[in-house]
């Protein structure tokens, strides 16, 4: 489901008013409580700030110091 900023407007409006009801892409749902609706603003936030970039890699590579067979006899 992708959800709109007036999707979060609307939450944050119920989150303010102190309502468990909030109607999103038409459909009505009331939640049981405020930690509830908290959770359901936190998914639809992060829903809107799209994907993450992947975060940066950084290789470290390291030798042994002994290059071309030359070992011990």
């Amino acid at each position: 489901m992708a959800y709109t900023s007036a999707d979060l407007d609307r939450i944050d409006k119920a989150i303010s008013s102190g309502r468990l009801s909030v109607t999103i892409d038409g459909h009505s749902v009331t939640y049981r409580n405020l930690a509830e609706l908290e959770r359901i603003r936190a998914i639809v936030e992060r829903a809107l700030a799209g994907p993450q970039a992947a975060p940066r890699q950084i290789r470290i590579t390291a030798s042994s110091g002994l290059r071309g067979g030359g070992g011990l006899r």
